[in-house]
């Protein structure tokens, strides 16, 4: 309720004038050893016998994990097969947000269904991980221990504003929520079907692995990641095919007639764009 993607206002200024400063300490491409080192201990976990393998399920965990060093400073370890429940209700809440953005009724999501109450549930689990994890960074730094994670930053941003300007803990743990479901299950899909893509189309792979064959992954950065050119037309491609996000929820400021006058959208109508 306090994410800075769903305030207007005052409240929207307050907390995104914050959200920036904070981002703005952080830098990206720490995430790409962290992304390097998560795949490398999936690959030595997941793939060292013949056994099949539910991708979807090793990317999202590897996401997961990577989100964590970038957010947190900390290893999850999911890859390796820790912290499955949390692992499971993320990414049954990322199901639930995209059914609830394709069907934007708020009333529908508080009727006692049994999938409210399961995306209840999920919620608590993540936001009691979430909170464990505020408490511990609020100590730390406390005590001088100021990290380059994200949390470390929004926090110390938000202590230097003037206390009546400053983010509740509530307020700062939806933009950590905020910020994990923007980079969590999108990524985890687009790696899943990146994959899926490369394997029906081996030529490709095997341009691919030979184009990066001599790249030490492990150094590179978001610079020099935006030389590889093959690398990135797979990654752009895969979007193209496959958007993570083929369609956002909107509401009409006026009368609207589309499709040369045939329909007309009424005003504050809910309205899904579909761009896929």
């Amino acid at each position: 309720p306090n994410s800075m993607i769903v305030l207007e206002g005052a409240p929207w200024q307050r907390i995104r004038k914050i959200g920036m400063k904070a981002l703005q300490k952080q830098k990206l491409d720490p995430m790409v050893p962290y992304v390097t080192s998560t795949c490398q201990k999936a690959i030595d976990h997941h793939f060292t016998t013949s056994a099949p393998v539910e991708m979807h399920d090793v990317m999202s965990a590897i996401t997961f994990d990577a989100f964590h060093q970038f957010a947190y400073e900390m290893d999850m370890n999911c890859v390796g097969g820790e912290r499955q429940e949390l692992l499971h209700a993320c990414k049954e809440l990322g199901e639930v947000l995209s059914r609830r953005a394709r069907i934007p009724f708020e009333m529908l999501w508080k009727l006692p269904l049994a999938s409210n109450r399961d995306a209840d549930q999920y919620y608590n689990i993540m936001r009691k991980d979430i909170g464990e994890i505020y408490e511990a960074r609020v100590s730390a730094i406390q005590k001088g221990e100021v990290g380059e994670g994200v949390l470390d930053h929004l926090l110390t941003a938000s202590q230097e504003e003037d206390p009546k300007n400053q983010m509740t803990k509530e307020e700062i743990m939806d933009q950590i929520a905020t910020f994990f479901f923007g980079s969590f299950d999108t990524t985890g899909n687009t790696l899943a079907m990146a994959l899926n893509h490369l394997a029906l189309h081996p030529e490709v792979q095997e341009e691919l692995a030979a184009s990066l064959s001599d790249v030490d992954l492990s150094t590179q950065t978001s610079a020099s990641l935006a030389q590889l050119e093959l690398l990135v037309a797979v990654v752009e491609e895969t979007n193209r095919l496959t958007p993570t996000a083929p369609a956002f929820p909107r509401t009409a400021l006026r009368d609207t007639s589309i499709c040369g006058g045939k329909y007309t959208v009424k005003k504050g109508a809910a309205c899904i764009l579909d761009w896929s």
